[in-house]
Parts: structure tokens; C-alpha cells; sequence
């Protein structure tokens, strides 16, 4: 069984501070690295206006993993 290990960065950080990790888990263990709006690769989106929004923009990136 694999694992899926879901990375939020955290206030004001991008993706990128999750990329050494792949090396230090078990082969196991996918990382999947959540890009939120106006950070990393996703900078010229702008901002979330309400919290809702990036929930709702998090849930999206993440369904189809969690669901399965």
C-alpha cells in the first residue's frame, strides 16, 4: 500500500521548502506539494479573498487523492 503525504506550506512559504523531502521519506510515501495562490509557480494569481476560498482552492488540488 502506498501512502500519500499532502504538503501545505506554511504562512507565507511555497511549495519548494518540500522539495528535499522526497529523499528523507520511505519510497512508500508520495509527496504531494500543495502550491497555494500567490506563492511559488502560482505567484501572479493573486490572493484568496475569504478563507472559504482557500479551502475550497486546497480541496480541488487534493479530491481526487482523497478519494481514492
Amino acid at each position: 500500500m502506498n501512502l500519500v503525504l499532502i504538503c501545505l506550506p506554511y504562512a507565507g512559504a511555497s511549495s519548494v521548502i518540500y522539495r528535499g523531502w522526497s529523499k528523507l521519506v520511505n519510497p512508500m510515501i508520495k509527496l504531494m506539494q500543495v502550491e497555494l495562490i500567490g506563492r511559488g509557480n502560482r505567484f501572479g494569481e493573486g490572493f484568496y479573498k475569504t478563507f472559504d476560498d482557500a479551502v475550497n482552492d486546497t480541496y480541488n488540488k487534493v479530491k481526487d487523492i482523497i478519494k481514492n
